[in-house]
């Protein structure tokens, strides 16, 4: 998977968009919400029923250099 900023950056406000298939069910999807944060979703359906459960953010604005302490 080669997911980039640039690439999260560029989404369309809203839209989920599948990025990879996680095996052995489900998928690895992401969504840009309306503050420029990016909301990363697994979805999978279970039982008849479709799950996207939220897992984790990625701010694509935020400062990428990192302090050594």
């Amino acid at each position: 998977m080669a997911t980039t900023t640039k690439a999260l950056s560029s989404i369309e406000l809203g839209k989920f968009i599948t990025l990879e298939k996680v095996h052995p069910s489900g998928t690895l999807q992401v969504r840009k919400q309306a503050n420029g944060l990016v909301t990363f979703f697994w979805r999978c359906t279970m039982q008849g029923r479709d799950f996207r459960e939220p897992i984790g953010v990625y701010d694509v604005g935020a400062d990428r250099k990192l302090s050594h302490f």
